[in-house]
């Protein structure tokens, strides 16, 4: 069953939500396929639960997401195919002010380490919300995450050139 949802993405600027965390988890995720609408992705979750996800785009932040459930086994040989589109994130889940939080702080992108620790947030609402949440301290509201935070953006290009140390 497809869900949607409007996605807003945000640079985090200190690690003051720390202590919100009520789950975390170590994630391997990588690019199956994709074109200009769908993406077709493969999550690995350090427990092993894996899963196969169908995203297709809705406009600029909504979209649609099937998931299906695979074999570890399955999972570990597909991630050796995506060929370097893979990303390697620990993902936090924190509530502030009412809203859910998922911070992903992302340990490897296209299987290097980055220079410093690269850390976004991100916020799920309602198909129909049209405005933001609320923010809390530790995101600057003008740091929104633009595409090349995008989590397909660095599986296949890494970081952005502003990211990069000289």
């Amino acid at each position: 069953m497809a869900v949607e949802i409007t996605t807003h993405r945000f640079l985090v600027t200190d690690a003051s939500w720390r202590p919100l965390v009520f789950e975390k988890a170590y994630i391997y995720h990588g690019y199956v396929d994709r074109d200009a609408r769908t993406a077709i992705t493969l999550r690995i979750k350090g427990d092993g639960d894996a899963k196969l996800v169908l995203n297709t785009s809705g406009g600029a932040f909504a979209k649609a997401e099937f998931e299906c459930d695979i074999a570890i086994e399955d999972a570990n040989d597909m991630l050796k195919r995506c060929h370097g589109a893979v990303v390697e994130k620990i993902r936090h889940l924190v509530i502030d002010d009412g809203q859910r939080w998922t911070i992903d702080v992302y340990t490897k992108i296209r299987r290097e380490k980055p220079p410093r620790p690269l850390v976004i947030a991100e916020a799920e609402l309602a198909r129909d919300a049209a405005s933001r949440p609320p923010m809390p301290d530790w995101i600057d509201p003008a740091a929104a995450a633009s595409d090349a935070y995008s989590e397909l953006n660095l599986a296949l290009r890494g970081l952005p050139s502003s990211e990069k140390p000289p």
